[in-house]
């Protein structure tokens, strides 16, 4: 107990001796918001130029479009049906996610 709480006052003090300039913004996201916030649209697109470079890409894509289509999930009992984003808790929603986070990152 005493060594976590002594790593974590050291990690409290050295966050504290960074100096940030003030032009720089810091972000964070929050990887469950960030799934229902992703452009379908814009998400189909980037996959589709990615699998254009596979073979047998038309069988991708149909599969790809297998995978992304069901928008619903439950949460606390009760069914959601999203019309934008990606369902949250869906075991392929991390893979799409991922290759948007890696074109917007690339552009």
């Amino acid at each position: 107990m005493h060594l976590i709480l002594r790593t974590l006052l050291n990690l409290l003090k050295d966050l504290n001796e960074i100096r940030i300039h003030p032009n720089i913004r810091l972000t964070s996201f929050d990887i469950l918001n960030m799934y229902t916030n992703i452009p379908i649209v814009q998400l189909r697109h980037v996959t589709e130029v990615q699998i254009q470079q596979q073979k047998n890409n038309k069988k991708m894509l149909k599969i790809y479009d297998l995978m992304i289509t069901p928008n619903n999930f439950f949460q606390n009992g009760a069914l959601f049906c999203l019309e934008e984003g990606i369902a949250m808790g869906a075991s392929l929603s991390a893979v799409p996610s991922e290759i948007f986070l890696q074109h917007n990152e690339s552009i």
